[in-house]
């Protein structure tokens, strides 16, 4: 059996961190697609004009009905972490229009204030 040479971790950062905003877009576009999601559209101007894309993803219930959820992404490729002032907006935006999920897919993790307030969400 033949030896695969995976990239590490750091490796892949600059592959990323290379691409042009449209690039990391349409990477972004076909994780989601990899990943099972469907009726993947873009939506808004990107570069920061709104959500970038919007997708549906099916769930199974246990007595076999299917759930449609759908999802926004927001896709933030800048030069340093994703701020909550950055997102809040969004948030705010994705649960009035009954977004049933909201993902950010960014080249780089968001602040500690933004971990902060997003954990203070979840309770």
């Amino acid at each position: 059996m033949s030896e695969k040479n995976y990239k590490s971790r750091d490796k892949w950062k600059v592959v990323i961190n290379g691409l042009e905003f449209s690039a990391f877009q349409n990477l972004v576009y076909d994780l989601l697609k990899a990943l099972g999601f469907s009726e993947i559209e873009q939506r808004g101007g990107g570069a920061d004009g709104g959500r970038d894309l919007e997708a549906c993803f099916v769930y199974r219930r246990p007595n076999g009905d299917e759930f449609k959820a759908k999802c926004w992404i927001q896709c933030k490729k800048q030069a340093s972490g994703v701020a909550f002032s950055q997102i809040y907006e969004y948030i705010t935006r994705a649960s009035n229009q009954r977004a049933y999920e909201y993902y950010i897919l960014s080249n780089y993790d968001t602040t500690p204030d933004c971990k902060d307030e997003l954990e203070k969400g979840k309770s």
